[in-house]
């Protein structure tokens, strides 16, 4: 198995993990043909040098798959802080270390970009990620908000 950025052609098969998985709360619809939005969206993430779409490989399968976001701040004394979204392991694959593996390579690369911090959020409904996170040291101390704009 390796860890390495994502290709265009997977973008189909990253979204099935989230369109399959019972606890992404519906988060991604599986669709025949994906919008052309992801499209965009990927090569935005592919020239931002501060984005990473990374998947596990595992003989030519994805079976894993995260994206980490490098943001310079200018409070919390000018320090960069690493933002980890959309970690998601193949529910069949859940088990075998995986997602641990990706968290490993997400805070040895934030270390290496010289971040501070890396925060993430996860559904108050995925019990079971949260227990994940917590215990890999990740703690829960803050209270999120969002706003929906469209």
């Amino acid at each position: 198995m390796k860890i390495r950025r994502a290709k265009k052609e997977e973008i189909k098969p990253i979204i099935a993990m989230w369109a399959t998985d019972k606890n992404s709360i519906g988060l991604e619809k599986h669709e025949p043909e994906l919008s052309p939005n992801y499209l965009e969206a990927f090569n935005a993430i592919s020239e931002d040098s501060n984005q990473y779409l990374m998947v596990m490989e595992d003989k030519g399968e994805v079976v894993g798959s995260l994206q980490l976001s490098i943001i310079q701040y200018l409070f919390r004394h000018a320090r960069k802080v690493a933002l980890l979204e959309a970690v998601i392991v193949k529910e069949e694959r859940r088990g075998q270390g995986i997602g641990e593996q990706l968290i490993q390579w997400a805070v040895a690369k934030s270390k290496e970009r010289g971040v501070y911090l890396i925060e993430l959020t996860s559904n108050k409904n995925r019990d079971q990620a949260h227990s994940f996170y917590k215990k890999l040291g990740f703690a829960q101390s803050h209270e999120g908000f969002k706003l929906k704009l469209t």
